[in-house]
């Protein structure tokens, strides 16, 4: 269909349906949407409202679709700043260029690419690996905060569709709500399309909605978050042992307070969720209704996902019948 579009991108583990209850989309949608693939796909949309419709597609399958016509002419413009500090600051990793163009080939002909960026101190030694791929490095000196950059870059793109109106699809790299304008006028005046790509679970969700397509970065750190697990379910034992009610917030908060990086944090607790790991029930609490998490201890010693023996004794720690 002509108006489907990419919303994501669904590792094999993860169910469509986890996926669209977090998006909020309507529960008679979700509930009329079929998803028994055990593989990494797309998440495709299309339509609007009632007729809102999602469908799953292996990435294999999605490429060869694409081929059968040509490949859009594409440039791409980077916010380097941005992608470098986001994953230093939250994963301690670099960006690995190579992965990334290896899958923005399969979405068009490459054409032009831009990098932007203070590139002093500890960006400077990037320079070296973002040359392999182009020369186009726009050096945003002379101003402390980060939208400096996002004005220059805006610039950038502004002149580059009047200069090239025969680029047909622009990639923008960028986790700020401040490009979401930009990405407007691209689609509606310029009649271009937009692909939005940045990190995982970063990107401002206006900006993740507007344009044609988006790709997430997902970080090596989010991709083995199972090992983070067990200090999840060790807080949950200790707090169903205390008579406490568990919730989606109040567990987050207790594992980022025991020292678990927020994001980190956030997409463990989610996969075991996603795994079905975790119950939700909604309660009464005094008139007010509350969704109250249930982890399903017999499952868990069942898949061997949780080890009960390292759990201490004392204090009633261990009780929980399984």
């Amino acid at each position: 269909m002509s108006n489907e579009k990419i919303v994501g991108f669904i590792p094999a583990s993860i169910k469509l349906t986890k996926i669209l209850i977090e998006l909020k989309i309507p529960i008679d949608i979700v509930q009329k949407t079929s998803d028994k693939v055990n593989y990494d796909r797309y998440l495709i949309k299309s339509g609007s409202g009632n007729k809102m419709n999602f469908k799953c597609v292996s990435k294999q399958k999605y490429f060869k679709s694409l081929k059968k016509n040509s490949l859009p002419t594409t440039s791409i413009f980077i916010d380097y700043e941005s992608w470098f500090y986001s994953l230093k600051l939250h994963y301690h990793e670099r960006p690995d260029l190579t992965n990334f163009f290896d899958d923005i080939n399969n979405f068009g002909t490459i054409k032009h690419i831009f990098f932007f960026g203070n590139f002093t101190e500890e960006m400077k030694g990037e320079l070296v690996k973002i040359r392999k791929f182009t020369n186009n490095i726009i050096e945003c000196y002379g101003h402390e905060t980060k939208e400096y950059s996002d004005v220059i870059m805006l610039d950038y793109i502004y002149r580059y569709v009047i200069d090239f109106p025969q680029i047909e699809q622009y990639v923008v790299f960028t986790n700020d709500g401040h490009f979401l304008p930009m990405i407007n006028t691209l689609q509606n005046n310029f009649g271009k399309k937009v692909i939005t790509t940045g990190i995982q679970h970063q990107v401002n969700l206006l900006l993740y909605s507007a344009s044609k397509h988006h790709l997430s970065i997902i970080p090596n750190l989010l991709k083995d978050v199972e090992k983070y697990w067990s200090d999840i379910l060790k807080g949950m034992l200790y707090s169903e042992n205390k008579g406490k009610l568990l919730t989606y917030t109040s567990t987050l908060d207790h594992t980022i307070r025991r020292g678990l990086e927020e994001n980190i944090a956030y997409a463990a607790l989610q996969k075991l969720i996603d795994e079905e790991y975790i119950d939700f029930e909604e309660v009464d609490i005094s008139g007010r209704k509350m969704s109250v998490m249930y982890p399903n201890w017999a499952k868990l010693k069942k898949d061997e996902v949780f080890d009960f023996e390292s759990v201490p004794v004392n204090n009633g720690f261990r009780k929980r019948p399984v």
